[in-house]
C-alpha cells in the first residue's frame, strides 16, 4: 500500500449527487444505466495509476470495484458515506470473484481456496470503521514506504519510516492485518513477482547503473499505468527507489 491523495471528483458525479443528496449507493449505481458507476470507477482507477488502492494488484475488467473506506451502511450522521467522494477508491474485489480467465485463475493471484483465509482489501475490511484504527492511503507519506516485502512475499510495516513521519507502527501493522495485506495468495503473487523481476535485473545490471534499473521498473507506462506491486519494487531497489518515486509516482 502506498501514499495515495484524495481524487477531484468527475463534474458529473458532483452533478448527479448535487440533484440526489440522499440517494442510496444502489440507487447511483443504477443510475444511467450504470454508466456514470463506470466512469467514476474509471476516474479513481486511473487516479491510482491502474492500481488496487490497497494490495496495488494490477485492475482488470474482472477484478475491480468502488470501495467505501467508512462503511456507506452508517447512516447515524449527517454525512451520506455512500456518496461522499472522499470517501470512494477503486480497489480489486479481494480475492472473492472466479469470474476471471483461466489464466488468472491458474496463477492463483485473484482467487485462491480457502477463499476465507485469503481476503484482503475491501473484502476482507467490511464494516469496519476504519477511522483511528487502520491507516488509509492517503496517510502514508508520499517519500518513504511505511510497509515492505521481502523476497518471500510477506509485507512487514517499516518502524524507522513510521517513527520519522510520526507514525504509529502498531496502527501499520493493524492495517495489513484488517486489510489482509499479507495473506498467502497475496504473499505468493508477490514472491513470484519478485522472483521474476529479479532475473530481469540480472541481464541487465552490467549494462546499467541501479538507478538506472529502478527507473526502469518504477516508472508508469505509456498510459500512466504504475507496475503491479509497486511497495513490492520499492522494497527490492531499496533507497533507490525514493527519489524515483518522489518525482514520477
Amino acid at each position: 500500500m502506498r501514499h495515495i491523495p484524495f481524487a477531484t471528483p468527475p463534474a458529473e458525479f458532483v452533478a448527479w449527487v448535487s440533484a440526489h443528496p440522499n440517494a442510496s449507493w444502489d440507487e447511483f449505481r443504477d443510475a444511467q444505466q450504470g454508466i456514470l458507476y463506470n466512469r467514476t470507477r474509471d476516474s479513481l482507477t486511473g487516479h491510482q495509476r491502474g492500481l488496487c488502492a490497497f494490495c496495488e494488484i494490477n485492475l482488470i475488467e474482472s477484478d475491480r470495484e468502488i470501495d467505501h473506506w467508512h462503511p456507506q451502511s452508517d447512516t447515524a450522521g449527517p454525512t451520506n458515506w455512500a456518496l461522499n467522494f472522499d470517501n470512494l477508491q477503486a480497489c480489486c474485489l479481494g480475492g472473492t470473484s472466479q469470474g476471471h480467465l483461466t489464466t488468472e485463475m491458474t496463477a492463483g493471484n485473484r482467487y485462491l481456496e480457502p477463499v476465507r483465509e485469503n481476503l484482503s482489501c475491501g473484502a476482507k475490511k467490511g464494516e469496519l470503521c476504519p477511522e483511528g484504527v487502520i491507516y488509509r492511503p492517503s496517510d502514508l507519506p508520499r517519500q518513504r514506504s511505511v510497509f515492505f516485502v521481502d523476497f518471500e512475499g510477506r509485507m512487514h510495516a517499516d518502524n524507522q519510516v513510521c517513527m520519522a513521519h510520526r507514525l504509529s507502527q502498531q496502527t501499520a501493522m493493524q492495517t495489513i492485518q484488517e486489510l489482509g495485506l499479507d495473506c498467502a495468495r497475496l504473499r505468493r503473487s508477490r514472491a513470484a513477482w519478485w522472483d521474476e523481476v529479479s532475473k530481469s535485473i540480472l541481464s541487465l545490471h552490467h549494462e546499467y547503473t541501479r538507478e538506472e534499473i529502478a527507473r526502469r521498473f518504477l516508472s508508469a507506462d505509456a498510459a500512466g499505468r504504475l507496475p503491479k506491486f509497486f511497495t513490492t519494487l520499492r522494497s527490492m531497489f531499496g533507497r533507490a527507489a525514493d527519489p524515483i518515486v518522489a518525482v514520477g509516482q
